[in-house]
């Protein structure tokens, strides 16, 4: 199954709005700290679950693909980031929301 070029395309270019990945509760993103949004663990969301979709997708098993950001999809998350050459966070920041999505698009 081909990964959806449209949901990472929407989650790349909204990821840096608070709030725009709520579908119920508080928002997904919080506010900016050194220049980046760091996720809301206390809500699944659909943002997430693609996030972890992806992430297992390009070899980095999240663990259970539940939309909640927890140690299974952090240590994912940092895994691809280190493999990747990005800053290694566990946050699903920008640089490395972008680097998944050039990854889908190769596949």
């Amino acid at each position: 199954m081909r990964p959806s070029c449209a949901t990472l395309l929407m989650l790349l270019l909204l990821a840096p709005i608070p709030g725009t990945f709520a579908l119920q509760g508080p928002a997904v993103l919080s506010t900016p700290r050194q220049g980046r949004y760091e996720a809301d663990s206390a809500q699944p969301t659909a943002f997430m679950r693609g996030v972890q979709r992806e992430l297992k997708r390009a070899g980095y098993d999240p663990g259970i693909q539940d939309g909640m950001i927890g140690p299974a999809t952090r240590d994912a998350l940092r895994r691809f980031q280190e493999d990747q050459g990005l800053p290694v966070t566990g946050e699903p920041d920008v640089p490395t929301l972008t680097r998944l999505l050039q990854h889908s698009l190769r596949r």
